[in-house]
């Protein structure tokens, strides 16, 4: 392969790398499902959340669903810090 050959190929390797790192990240954001804080509360009191990853401007986690299976959830956290002190 000459040199024009592979700028054609690492050119369309880098546009494929790209479009699936963007598909991933999609895919993965619409797997969360999206509750109220009011719930994550209660998940929270009742002790079905597995995992939580706080940020100033989304909350994010895992927790039990009635069926037993595990649901990802993502909420926005409000101005509240009675959570922290159950």
């Amino acid at each position: 392969m000459n040199n024009k050959n592979w700028r054609g190929f690492v050119v369309w390797l880098v546009l494929f790398g790209g479009l699936f790192i963007l598909f991933q990240a999609t895919r993965q954001a619409s797997l969360d499902h999206e509750i109220s804080y009011s719930e994550f509360k209660r998940r929270l009191h009742d002790g079905q959340i597995t995992s939580v990853v706080v940020r100033p401007d989304q909350i994010r986690g895992a927790s039990h669903a009635a069926d037993g299976k595990t649901e990802n959830f993502r909420t926005v956290p409000l101005n509240d810090r009675t959570w922290l002190m159950t």
